[in-house]
C-alpha cells in the first residue's frame, strides 16, 4: 500500500500546478471529484500488471505513445489475454488522465494541453529501459 500511495503522491506532486475551477473531461461537466480510493485502486491494479507489461515492452511488442498510452507495435505477438491486459492498462491510464484533467478543470486549452503533455512524459519515464517511446513528432525511439 505504501508504494501505491507513493505513486499517488508522485502523480499529485508532478501536477501540483493544477487548479480547482470548473470541472470538465472530454467535453462533459463533472459533478463530483473522482474518489481518492478509486485512484489508489487503479494504481494498485497498475502495479499488479507492471511486470507482465514491462516484459512485453522490453520485447518490443508494446511501446508508449506520445499521449502516454500503451501502443501495440507487434499485434501478431500478443495473445488474447495479453491484448486484454493492454486494454485494461490503457483504461486505467485514461481514468487517471481524466482525474488530472478534472483537477485542472479549466476551459483554458493551454492548461489541458500541458496536463496531457506531462501525463505522457510521466508514463514514458516509467517505461522500462529498452522500451519504444513515441516522440512528439510521431517517430519512435528506444528508451
Amino acid at each position: 500500500e505504501r508504494e501505491t500511495i507513493g505513486d499517488y503522491r508522485l502523480l499529485r506532486g508532478e501536477f501540483s500546478f493544477l487548479t480547482l475551477q470548473e470541472k470538465t473531461y472530454r467535453g462533459e461537466r463533472l459533478t463530483g471529484e473522482p474518489a481518492r480510493a478509486d485512484v489508489l485502486q487503479i494504481l494498485a491494479q497498475q502495479r499488479a500488471r507492471k511486470s507482465q507489461l514491462e516484459r512485453l515492452e522490453r520485447r518490443g511488442i508494446l511501446g508508449v505513445d506520445r499521449y502516454g498510452f500503451l501502443h501495440i507495435i507487434r499485434p501478431e505477438a500478443l495473445s488474447p489475454d495479453e491484448r486484454r491486459l493492454v486494454q485494461r492498462e490503457n483504461h486505467s491510464r485514461d481514468l487517471l488522465l481524466g482525474r488530472l484533467l478534472w483537477l485542472c478543470g479549466e476551459e483554458n486549452e493551454a492548461c489541458l494541453t500541458e496536463v496531457r503533455r506531462q501525463f505522457a512524459e510521466w508514463n514514458q519515464r516509467r517505461a522500462p529501459k529498452g522500451c519504444r517511446v513515441q516522440r512528439a513528432d510521431g517517430s519512435w525511439i528506444r528508451k
